[in-house]
């Protein structure tokens, strides 16, 4: 056998099992041993990387056929619901609907985020007027609803609180806490209900309503819707009392000084409306105008105010007077007006005994009698700056030795007047006593 043998040039076919085929391999050259076993290694790895590349390229194209069969199927189930590109459904001239992150909304206009239009997303439900003011809301959340208009009339409301400014609040077990709302018109209480409404409001069966600890703010409380009533009435804070169809009279607060009862079609605060009664913390008074008043004071006693007219007894045949405790009259005004004292009847005494001491002249010489003008604010009867005649009843309480009782003193202990039907009683025993001497002089 020669060294070399003859490499002859035919053709050789290499068949791939992955569908990969090389022929025609053709060699140029004649190839020792060592070349041809270099030539067999080189084929067997290029056939195992064609191989591989073979096996590489089916799995891509499955995986392409597999997303391109569900890209298929997405494409058909978007076109059966939506166009793919649209998010917004219109009509022939108004945008209707627009779809974007921020949920969907339908409008009316140019623009889905002014004018009127209802917006749903995540957060709830929300409307908006043409204006772009909110109408309403309803909280996906917490299911509260808020309204800016009125409710209207039929509408029920079922297992939520109502809440009305913060003035008026309804909560789902139908209880009202009204803590300032105003109540205007009737409230009718029939069969239909009647129990507790809150803590100190109830409502009977008859309609009566029991207030108890509960306040009832503004508007008017009547007993009756006739002509004749009696009404709290909330705007004037007065009682108002009708008689025949008209407002005769109110009872109002006068600021924080006290009440006046006064007589009128309107409740007047301000203490301007006459005839008036007023009660106060320190005095009362009777005013029948600016000018004519009684008035009762714990600073100055009783005072009268009258511009003209005064106390006025004219043609009063018969006054009962001033009574006692017991009912017993002690002053009386008799025919012509006069005064007359009845309690110094024998009937009105008790432990009489007559008075038989001496000394009682040297007491009365010490009286000492006076000329005097009664002080401006102080005039009571008397003509101002007129002369007048008395006694200071500090002088006849200095005295003293019994002439202090017909002193008479004020709340503090203080001299204030003097009764001077007692001054007449020690006049007398002391012209008794000078009459007593005057017989003994004589011889009598």
């Amino acid at each position: 056998m020669p060294l070399c043998p003859q490499i002859t040039n035919t053709p050789i076919t290499v068949s791939l099992t992955a569908d990969f085929t090389v022929t025609n391999v053709l060699p140029v050259l004649a190839a020792n041993t060592q070349q041809l076993a270099a030539t067999d290694a080189a084929v067997t790895a290029a056939v195992a990387t064609a191989n591989a590349a073979a096996a590489t390229a089916g799995t891509a194209q499955s995986t392409a056929n597999t997303a391109l069969a569900n890209a298929a199927t997405a494409y058909a189930e978007a076109i059966g619901s939506l166009q793919p590109s649209a998010d917004t459904i219109v009509n022939a001239s108004n945008q209707m609907t627009a779809i974007s992150a921020n949920g969907i909304t339908v409008y009316s206009g140019s623009s889905p985020s002014s004018g009127a239009r209802v917006v749903m997303n995540s957060t709830g439900l929300a409307g908006f007027d043409s204006g772009g003011t909110a109408s309403f809301s309803i909280s996906a959340s917490t299911g509260a609803a808020v309204f800016r208009g009125n409710i209207t009339t039929g509408a029920t409301i079922t297992g939520g609180t109502m809440n009305i400014g913060g003035n008026a609040i309804i909560d789902a077990s139908g209880l009202l806490t009204a803590t300032g709302a105003t109540i205007t018109g009737t409230i009718n209480a029939t069969a239909g209900y009647f129990g507790t409404v809150s803590n100190g409001f109830s409502i009977s069966s008859t309609g009566l309503v029991g207030v108890g600890s509960g306040i009832i703010v503004g508007g008017t409380i009547t007993t009756s819707s006739g002509s004749n009533s009696v009404s709290l009435v909330g705007s004037s804070n007065s009682l108002t009392f009708k008689n025949g169809g008209s407002n005769v009279g109110h009872i109002v607060p006068l600021s924080s000084n006290g009440v006046i009862m006064h007589y009128g079609a309107t409740a007047d605060g301000s203490g301007g409306t006459f005839p008036q009664m007023f009660v106060g913390s320190a005095n009362a008074s009777m005013s029948a105008s600016s000018t004519h008043s009684v008035g009762v004071s714990t600073s100055i006693g009783i005072n009268l105010t009258a511009s003209s007219g005064g106390i006025n007894l004219n043609s009063q045949t018969n006054y009962s007077g001033i009574a006692t405790g017991s009912g017993t009259d002690v002053v009386c005004v008799t025919t012509g007006s006069r005064l007359a004292l009845k309690s110094s009847s024998e009937r009105f005494k008790k432990n009489i005994q007559y008075i038989s001491t001496d000394g009682w002249l040297d007491k009365v010489l010490l009286m000492q009698p006076i000329t005097y003008q009664t002080n401006d604010d102080f005039v009571v009867g008397d003509e101002p700056n007129e002369s007048q005649i008395g006694f200071l009843a500090e002088d006849i309480a200095d005295i003293g030795g019994g002439l202090e009782k017909a002193v008479v003193l004020d709340p503090l202990g203080d001299p204030f007047s003097l009764s001077y039907d007692r001054l007449t009683v020690f006049l007398m025993l002391a012209i008794k006593e000078l009459k007593a001497e005057i017989d003994q002089l004589k011889g009598e």
